[in-house]
């Protein structure tokens, strides 16, 4: 679960005993039945560039907006920000609801608390309970249902009234990946239209030989057996079957009014030759797929190891500047990790006010989910000036700008760091640095995996030195609905003005089994 400080002042009501009749709720900041915004709903999102359980419901709202209370209850608890436990300031209501039992009803980013409150003071429904008040305002509410423990979260318009609506899309859109192990992974996508009905419930998908059921993979947000709480991309599997959700909390700035989400399989059996999914809401309205067959798919994967003596390995494409000059690559029989041969890029053109290039380049297969580039590359001369970047391990873009997301040098004050850069749902070029500093003279080991691809929250991420997860330096999302990765190049794939760079890269992969 994600924190920001954000909503105000906890006002209190005078004590009221607890109808012992069905428990009616009404929105927060309305404080009616009138449906507040929504934001990210209920399950699976994107937090942190990673896979987030979102355990609630963000509600955003202008800075200083009431908050109210959803129900007759009791105050159990309230303060300030106390990591790890609490990352804000926050509200915990009890409900004894008349149907469900006892409800914990938690009010998360607030601003402030109200002078005088007190536990265990019992609040009626409807008073001002705070004010949104930070950098993203909005309030972060969330319903555990038989205890106050995380695990027991419940969707809100479970408790909620909202309008119901047949909100969802059929599963669609199929991708696959063959994994390392040989077994074939595969990801379909299904959206909810409008985020302001996010009820999305479970998810099934049947698995097939022919007209033979083999299994059925079940993924229910309200059972958490099916799925896993926490905010990390080894966190989103449970028995094989994953639900991602394609948006970040705050919605509003993307530009974002609906919910996309993606099925993910992985260790498909053998014989598996179809799927069919299914996807339900709250009320529960369905969707089904089409049968997808299963395609019997070879992994690609492409070695380098540069010993052939060719300047351009078989299948590849060399790219070099047009414009300018000393941009050139070469096999390099003087220098190697491994064996005797290398591959050599070299940009001596800092003349320029264009950006070069000087690198191997092919093409990529449609239709996968991810991918992952791993080598070790050593610089021989990096001049770079402040703010100026040069693209080593790149994916390249199936529009017109040759950059979907790719692995960087870029200068930082005195220092070069490692990086990644990627485009952006405006079109714009975004990245983010690491904390790696990069020498000359020095092999290291680069590997960026991309996740996500083919959706608005893919994700790159940067491994150093042992390509582990305990060598991730930095991760950045983009794009890719608007930078589909559809070939790579390797080298120098593109430097910015004034950028001088030679550089060696030895024992490359690009594979399509990242699992």
């Amino acid at each position: 679960m994600q924190h920001f400080p954000a909503f105000l002042i906890l006002c209190l009501f005078l004590p009221s005993p607890l109808w012992a009749k069905a428990t009616t709720y009404v929105w927060p900041i309305s404080n009616s039945a009138t449906q507040d915004p929504m934001n990210t709903s209920f399950g699976p999102r994107i937090n942190n560039s990673r896979w987030d359980m979102h355990d609630g419901v963000d509600l955003p709202g202008e800075c200083g907006t009431e908050v109210h209370a959803v129900a007759d209850g009791t105050v159990i608890g309230f303060g300030s920000a106390e990591p790890p436990r609490w990352n804000s300031r926050h509200v915990v209501l009890k409900v004894n609801d008349a149907t469900r039992g006892e409800v914990y009803v938690y009010y998360l980013h607030l601003q402030s608390i109200a002078d005088g409150l007190k536990k265990d003071v019992q609040v009626k429904r409807g008073p001002k309970l705070g004010d949104d008040g930070a950098t993203y305002c909005h309030l972060h509410l969330e319903f555990r249902q038989g205890n106050s423990e995380q695990s027991s979260s419940r969707h809100p318009l479970l408790f909620l009234p909202y309008e119901d609506t047949d909100n969802l899309t059929a599963p669609a859109n199929p991708r696959f990946n063959r994994q390392a192990n040989g077994a074939m992974a595969a990801r379909l996508n299904f959206s909810l239209p409008s985020k302001k009905e996010g009820d999305l419930s479970r998810v099934e998908v049947d698995i097939m030989n022919g007209s033979t059921m083999l299994q059925t993979r079940r993924v229910d947000l309200n059972d958490k057996t099916t799925i896993n709480e926490g905010n990390s991309d080894d966190l989103a599997f449970v028995n094989d079957i994953a639900v991602e959700g394609y948006q970040t909390s705050n919605m509003a700035a993307d530009n974002r009014t609906d919910l996309q989400y993606g099925i993910v399989l992985r260790n498909l059996p053998g014989n598996c030759d179809r799927l069919a999914a299914r996807v339900y809401d709250l009320a529960g309205h369905s969707k089904a797929s089409e049968t997808i067959a299963v395609p019997n798919q070879a992994a690609v994967t492409y070695n380098l190891t540069f010993e052939d003596g060719r300047d351009v390995p078989t299948d590849w494409t060399k790219r070099t500047s047009t414009t300018g000059s000393g941009t050139t690559i070469a096999n390099d029989a003087t220098l190697a990790l491994a064996g005797t041969h290398s591959f050599r890029a070299t940009d001596e053109s800092n003349t320029e006010s264009g950006s070069q290039q000087a690198a191997i380049e092919r093409g990529l297969p449609a239709g996968r989910f991810e991918w992952r580039v791993g080598g070790w590359v050593r610089p021989d001369k990096l001049e770079l000036p402040v703010d100026k970047q040069a693209y080593l391990l790149h994916f390249l873009n199936q529009a017109s700008t040759p950059l979907a997301a790719a692995a960087r040098l870029r200068r930082t004050g005195d220092s070069i760091y490692a990086g990644i850069a990627g485009k952006k749902w405006d079109g714009s070029t975004g990245g983010i640095s690491s904390a790696e500093t990069i020498d000359t003279g020095r092999w290291r080991y680069w590997m960026l995996r991309l996740l996500r691809v083919g959706t608005r929250e893919a994700t790159a991420v940067l491994y150093f030195d042992n390509g582990n997860s305990d060598s991730e330096v930095a991760r950045y999302n983009w794009d890719s609905t608007v930078a589909e990765p559809v070939g790579i190049r390797l080298g120098i794939g593109q430097s910015f003005s004034g950028v001088k760079a030679v550089l060696n890269l030895d024992e490359v992969e690009v594979t399509e089994s990242t699992f």
